[in-house]
């Protein structure tokens, strides 16, 4: 088996054959572990990239 079959049967099959089955079809469990990683990515990407940028220029007191 090469080494990139082997990848994709973890990141995708995997998940389903050592899987509970009473949960496959919730949203997050079917389909691999592609969901949670892109959910992962995203989390990371907002916090560590995105919101920084945003809040750089914003005063760290409000007197309002």
């Amino acid at each position: 088996m090469s080494i990139l079959r082997k990848i994709w049967y973890f990141m995708d099959k995997y998940w389903d054959d050592i899987g509970d089955p009473r949960v496959n079809d919730w949203m997050l469990i079917n389909g691999g572990i592609w969901k949670i990683l892109a959910i992962m990515t995203t989390y990371l990407v907002l916090t560590r990239i995105c919101l920084p940028k945003f809040m750089k220029n914003r005063s760290k007191h409000s007197n309002k």
